[in-house]
């Protein structure tokens, strides 16, 4: 809002994010730069591959889980899952009976340099409610932060 004399303009400004579906006939996702600040819907009941583009610091996604998978998996994966990517940071894991949770580490559980983020819909999440976050730090290395909500005990949804 500006004031000009015994004017008030008011300047229009869209807080609104662009939101990216899958839910379309394809089954990999090839994202952009362009895209960045999106909501990125995980809302193919037969799951899909959404590919991170090339890592430049302050590139970010959020993915949301709208859609129970029947089949397949939601898989996040750096750029052509190149060896210089790492994933690092933590994903919050919970059965959507709320009878437990657990917390997943990038790096740890098995998996030291994780390069993506799959999740079955069951023991590593994808269940409605699901969402995770995504950023670029530097050229070779995106954060993650998140809740899964599953079905069954929880086990790690990061991979090599």
């Amino acid at each position: 809002m500006q004031l000009r004399g015994t004017q008030i303009v008011v300047d229009t400004v869209s807080a609104k994010r662009p939101v990216v579906s899958g839910s379309g006939t394809s089954s990999t996702y090839i994202l952009n730069e362009t895209q960045s600040g999106s909501i990125v819907l995980l809302d193919k009941v037969g799951g899909a591959t959404y590919t991170l583009p090339t890592a430049k610091p302050g590139i970010v996604y959020h993915f949301v889980s709208s859609a129970n998978l029947t089949s397949g998996s939601y898989k996040i994966t750096a750029t052509a899952a190149t060896s210089s990517y790492v994933i690092v940071g933590n994903l919050t894991s919970q059965i959507d009976s709320l009878t437990s949770g657990s917390m997943f580490i990038a790096g740890q559980n098995g998996v030291i340099t994780p390069q993506s983020v799959t999740l079955n819909g069951a023991s590593t999440g994808g269940r409605i409610g699901s969402y995770i976050t995504v950023s670029a730090l530097s050229s070779s290395t995106w954060h993650v932060s998140g809740l899964l909500v599953g079905t069954t005990t929880q086990s790690t949804p990061f991979a090599a």
